[in-house]
């Protein structure tokens, strides 16, 4: 795959995540709090795409290939995206907070960190800032689930998210995507189709998560 291919994938998954937390902004716009939160995370998810198409352009002129990357791996990181962020929206605010740990426990912002540093966009001074403001965006969602979440396993999660920020990130792109779709669907599972994206563009729908019905299956690290 090469690197401007990518880096557009990741360009587009950001900009359905900003879509989402959109709508959660115009779902609790009653809610100064939330409001100005959910707002704030769109901002954040549209500049993070707005910087991967920019280095996606600037990837137009370097020749240079990544390494190997299975096709299934990016599939499946993008199946889940698309299904967190078209399925029914939440109705109650843990809920909506879950899902949006979901989508930031699948540590995208690593492989991203790594695509800048590819593109040349680091020559630019940009990929230092991008890596903060990434940092600040899980942070600020992390204390959101803090202050307003009552559901007490999310705030667990909350914990554990927080620990395994401390560990050491992936050695490769590849690798990081190939754990991020091992802790999606496990070693010896294959994700079940769905029936219309499936034979559109052959993404595969999580069994992960079901709204409305129950609690999330931790994303296993």
């Amino acid at each position: 795959m090469q690197l401007v291919d990518l880096l557009r994938e990741c360009a587009e998954l950001e900009s359905h995540i900003g879509e989402l937390y959109q709508g959660f902004a115009a779902r609790w716009h009653a809610d100064r709090d939330l409001a100005s939160f959910w707002t704030e995370m769109a901002s954040a998810e549209r500049q993070h795409a707005s910087l991967l198409s920019a280095a996606a352009a600037l990837a137009i002129e370097k020749p240079e290939r990544l390494e190997a990357i299975d096709a299934t791996s990016l599939a499946a990181i993008r199946g889940f995206v698309r299904a967190l962020t078209s399925w029914p929206a939440p109705t109650n605010v843990d809920d909506a907070l879950k899902t949006a740990l979901e989508l930031e426990e699948l540590e995208l912002d690593g492989v991203y960190a790594e695509l800048l540093r590819i593109s040349g966009v680091e020559s630019a001074g940009a990929s230092t800032d991008e890596q903060c403001s990434i940092e600040e965006h899980v942070e600020l969602l992390l204390a959101m689930i803090e202050r307003r979440a009552t559901d007490q396993g999310l705030r667990r999660r909350v914990e554990a998210h927080r620990r395994s920020r401390e560990a050491a990130p992936p050695a490769s792109i590849g690798a990081a995507l190939r754990g991020i779709a091992k802790r999606l669907w496990g070693e010896r599972r294959a994700p079940p189709k769905t029936t219309t994206e499936s034979k559109a563009s052959g993404i595969s729908r999580p069994a992960t998560r079901n709204r409305g019905s129950g609690r999330a299956r931790p994303l296993r690290r």
